[in-house]
């Protein structure tokens, strides 16, 4: 192997591992994280396209869920609230252009005594699943949906 051939390896190597770094670090992103919840409309967040899988905390204590791409213009996902006096079920769709988040959802009262009726807004969305970007498919797998 001469000179050229081991820098040309080297360099393929540390693209790779910069590759793998800046997927790392995409892992666990907070996406949005705002005061005011977002129940309805369409907001810009930063980044959103570049993942598959989000976790979205509700406008209401300590409720979690998770969104699914299901292609590359839609995330649809469920939220369960589970209360000692009370339960209730959430489905939302989030269509998207680039960046552009359009929210639609309805919020599903589990025929329990005291549960709210009402849709709760978004107030943080968490990056869990980046898009692995085709230089790294070939190395950790995976790839878009």
């Amino acid at each position: 192997m001469n000179d050229q051939e081991i820098y040309l390896l080297l360099k393929q190597a540390g693209n790779s591992l910069q590759a793998i770094f800046d997927y790392f670090k995409k892992k666990n992103k907070i996406l949005f994280d705002s005061s005011t919840s977002w129940d309805s409309g369409t907001k810009t967040i930063k980044d959103i396209s570049k993942y598959n899988l989000i976790q979205v905390d509700l406008d209401l204590g300590g409720v979690s869920g998770i969104a699914i791409r299901r292609s590359d213009t839609v995330f649809t996902g469920t939220v369960n609230a589970n209360y000692p006096s009370w339960m209730g079920v959430t489905a939302f769709f989030m269509s998207l252009n680039g960046d552009s988040c359009k929210l639609d959802w309805g919020w599903v009262n589990v025929n329990t005594p005291g549960a709210p009726n009402k849709s709760y807004g978004i107030k943080r969305i968490i990056g869990i699943d980046p898009i692995i970007p085709d230089s790294l498919s070939n190395i950790i797998g995976g790839g878009t949906v």
